[in-house]
């Protein structure tokens, strides 16, 4: 029963695990057109920074 008990919790702990990682992974694609966006739109006013950006990393 103690086995049983304990895959069971493994299981609910990787189906948690994997849920995060898709949010995590949405999340970052969804900021990633954002900007995508934002930096199509506003290109000219955002080029500099991020020419500076670069040379400041």
């Amino acid at each position: 029963m103690k086995n049983k008990a304990n895959t069971k919790s493994k299981k609910k702990q990787r189906s948690i695990l994997r849920r995060i990682l898709l949010i995590i992974i949405g999340l970052i694609l969804g900021v990633n057109v954002y900007l995508a966006n934002a930096t199509m739109q506003l290109w000219d006013k955002i080029r500099p920074l991020f020419f500076w950006s670069y040379f400041v990393l």
